[in-house]
């Protein structure tokens, strides 16, 4: 059962729309798409790859779980971006690439996709255990 606190009430596909989670799966892909065709990110070499992976794997995730309807796909997916942006940020800083606007708004993301996190659990699983007073 989908949320009904973090949606649209406008159906896209027969789906309702998370924008956040539409906007993250984007932004994930494209980071994705950075480190994999472009030398232009953070990082060298296989800390690439696996960063790239993760951000493709965390893209289709956050779609599956929407095209699926399935909310535990799609909490992973946040999970798995907060990831991406964690480490992307963490390789700018590593580099000493503090200046780096990129590295910052990483941070931001990661922030983003944490808080998400914590309000689709909210939202469709620990509320109702509060609710109810279940242990």
């Amino acid at each position: 059962m989908m949320s009904r606190g973090v949606e649209l009430p406008w159906v896209i596909l027969g789906r309702r729309l998370r924008p956040f989670s539409f906007v993250l799966m984007i932004a994930t892909f494209i980071v994705g798409l950075e480190f994999h065709l472009t030398d232009t990110g953070p990082g060298s070499g296989l800390s690439e790859h696996f960063a790239g992976g993760f951000a493709f794997m965390a893209a289709a995730m956050l779609m599956l779980g929407w095209a699926y309807r399935n909310d535990d796909i799609h909490d992973w997916g946040l999970l798995v971006a907060a990831g991406v942006w964690g480490a992307r940020s963490t390789l700018f800083f590593l580099h000493g690439d503090w200046v780096d606007v990129g590295a910052y708004l990483s941070v931001c993301w990661m922030v983003g996709a944490l808080g998400a996190y914590g309000l689709e659990r909210y939202d469709h699983k620990w509320r109702y255990h509060l609710v109810r007073g279940d242990e």
